[in-house]
């Protein structure tokens, strides 16, 4: 039963397809990853998030450290994704366009 279970099952089927008739390219239709933790695990965007006033928070500068914790949210969650068990791998040989899905 563990076999059937979470990505790697699907992802194992992709890969087996594309060694016999390699794919030109995987499109992704948006929420490859969910990014919600960002509210949650940063501090100066916090910070930003917290501004109750529209005008206040319209005002408030986009710091070069915001930039910086941003930044290294996204590339350490895309890279922590991106990278993980049969998904990773059909990434590494499979191009992809990803549709991005903000709601």
């Amino acid at each position: 039963p563990a076999d059937f279970s979470g990505p790697d099952p699907l992802w194992r089927d992709v890969l087996n397809a594309h060694q016999t008739r390699p794919f030109h390219v995987m499109l992704g239709g948006g929420d490859q990853i969910y990014n919600d933790a960002v509210m949650r695990q940063t501090t100066l965007f916090q910070e930003w998030l917290d501004i109750k006033n529209p005008h206040r928070k319209h005002e408030a500068e986009f710091t070069t450290d915001m930039q910086n914790e941003l930044e290294t949210f996204y590339l350490e969650r895309y890279s922590m994704w991106f990278s993980q068990g049969l998904f990773g791998m059909a990434n590494s040989q499979i191009p992809m366009v990803n549709l991005w899905d903000d709601h």
